[in-house]
């Protein structure tokens, strides 16, 4: 599990994050990737809290698809590795595209850059009084189990 998922987890509630963790763990390994199926997780549990519709001035329908589409754009556009997009792919589709939206030509590497403002802001959104303790005692009982 990458450092961008860890953070990811940070962002929802703790029994949220450890159903995620538990259906992971259930899984024995039969997931290729478990920093992404976090981050999808994550995903889902953000659409089903916003009803499918807009949740805190999320926009809905072909507000969403075109938000998808300039992100899908930008991504491209910038050439980011997967490092990058798996790190905006955590963040809220607004929070990602204003991180995108503010890559200027003086940015030599795109990808760093992307990957560094993402990690930011799921810090940042995370910060609440637990903070960093889902994430970290889960992990840390993972690599105990070596399950991770």
């Amino acid at each position: 599990i990458d450092e961008t998922s860890l953070a990811a987890l940070q962002t929802i509630p703790l029994e949220t994050a450890l159903h995620v963790l538990t259906r992971l763990s259930d899984s024995r390994g039969g997931i290729r990737n478990p920093s992404g199926f976090i981050i999808s997780s994550i995903k889902d549990y953000r659409l089903q809290q916003s009803g499918g519709g807009g949740h805190g001035g999320m926009p809905s329908g072909m507000d969403r698809t075109s938000m998808a589409r300039q992100l899908d754009s930008a991504i491209e556009r910038l050439n980011l590795d997967r490092t990058a997009i798996e790190a905006l792919r955590a963040l809220p589709d607004e929070d990602a595209l204003a991180i995108l939206k503010r890559v200027d030509g003086n940015v030599r590497s795109p990808s760093a850059w992307v990957t560094n403002a993402a990690r930011k802001a799921l810090q940042q959104q995370g910060a609440g009084p637990c903070a960093g303790s889902v994430a970290s005692s889960a992990y840390h009982r993972g690599a105990e189990r070596d399950q991770w």
